[in-house]
């Protein structure tokens, strides 16, 4: 190798205000810029092209860290392969490494969550910032998502349910394949390493509700709500449960732009639906007549259940109270009025078990079915709601 550069020689290289090119053989060269900077390049001819590699600046490489990395340059050029190529790709898979690196488990929950809960209530995103920064983020939070395998996530579910928070492990198993979805489909990750992971969890034994289903006892139960001494909004919405039997939430949540009194029809929109979707409620005479009272002595505001002025609701202590202080603790809840009209509708009126279903707005799995089931057996349903009411009142004046 025809070496010409020293390091005393380097050490006194001063800039001229001209391109200056030292040679040190075999296509190495110092470059002195006319600013005094110096870098080392290699000049060399490739598919019968004149090309220039950099190897790096000076005095960060040293005249023998250059001639080193020169004989790695030449070995490649040696292989056939172009210098320049090599190293254009080295720094994509480098740069596309660092990426994914970057693309944590935490990193991508945190975007999942700006995208995906803006239009959840406080309480839900709550809980599931609760999920995320005391059980996932702790656990495996920092492992890059495309590395993340079931069995980091696994253990730390597993030991949730183990403390006797079953049903919490299955919700914190949602959030975790969700976000694991949500960054298949951004093709950040090959799978969904999440998905069904709840199924290695103990299953979970939803709390019964308590509803009473005895027929004479229901009539009694509805007698004794006409006679408690209340107002007139908790006393028309408890009256109202047990007609259209809807979740707590969505009946003291209600609208007056909701309720279509020409077609007694209540339409609980998607945003308000455990379902999220849109839910249609045929009021039967009776419903429509206490909506119709309510209205005449308390609306103008927007919500059908207004408190604490018209900008806010009751809540739902102020109808689980009632039952409470008739003695109904433990037998009768306000979500089992639900569970009520489930077991009378078919076990004394014998409807269809596919229109209670639908009326109660139990979610269809079948995610294309869902999509167009607003409107699904709605005669029938309006049908139903009649006969209930009807029944209702017949166990009422029998009790």
């Amino acid at each position: 190798m025809n070496e010409k550069l020293t390091d005393t020689l380097l050490r006194a290289v001063k800039p001229t205000g001209k391109l200056q090119k030292l040679s040190d053989g075999n296509g190495l060269f110092l470059f002195v810029l006319p600013t005094g900077g110096m870098s080392w390049r290699y000049l060399y001819r490739f598919d019968g092209k004149q090309k220039t590699y950099t190897i790096g600046r000076y005095p960060d490489i040293s005249l023998k860290a250059a001639r080193l990395a020169l004989a790695e340059v030449r070995k490649t050029l040696a292989n056939g392969l172009d210098p320049s190529d090599v190293r254009k790709e080295s720094r994509a898979q480098a740069k596309a490494e660092e990426e994914r690196n970057a693309q944590t488990f935490e990193a991508v929950a945190h975007e999942w969550f700006t995208v995906k809960m803006g239009e959840k209530n406080e309480k839900y995103r709550a809980n599931v910032l609760s999920y995320l920064e005391n059980v996932l983020f702790p656990a495996f939070g920092g492992v890059p998502i495309a590395e993340l395998k079931r069995s980091d996530i696994v253990p730390c579910l597993q030991a949730k349910a183990e403390n006797g928070a079953v049903e919490t492990s299955h919700r914190i198993a949602t959030v975790a394949s969700q976000i694991c979805e949500y960054a298949f489909e951004k093709e950040l990750c090959p799978s969904n390493v999440a998905s069904g992971i709840s199924k290695v969890l103990p299953e979970v034994h939803h709390r019964q509700r308590n509803a009473i289903t005895d027929p004479k006892a229901v009539g009694q139960l509805l007698r004794d709500i006409d006679a408690y001494p209340s107002s007139l909004t908790v006393h028309v919405a408890l009256r109202l449960m047990s007609y259209v039997f809807v979740r707590s939430n969505e009946l003291r949540g209600a609208r007056w732009e909701e309720i279509d009194f020409d077609n007694a029809l209540w339409t609980i929109p998607a945003e308000r639906m455990k379902g999220k979707l849109e839910h249609l409620v045929p009021l039967s005479k009776q419903a429509l007549a206490l909506f119709k009272e309510l209205k005449m002595c308390t609306g103008g505001g927007e919500f059908c259940f207004s408190s604490r002025g018209k900008d806010k609701y009751i809540t739902e202590g102020a109808l689980r109270q009632p039952l409470k202080r008739l003695g109904y603790s433990g037998v009768q809840d306000i979500h089992g009025f639900r569970g009520m009209a489930s077991t009378l509708l078919n076990e004394q009126l014998k409807i269809r078990s596919d229109v209670i279903e639908r009326q109660l707005a139990h979610v269809e799995r079948n995610e294309v079915r869902r999509a167009y089931n607003r409107s699904l057996y709605i005669e029938e349903r309006t049908e139903m709601m009649q006969k209930y009411a009807d029944y209702l009142d017949s166990l009422r004046a029998q009790a």
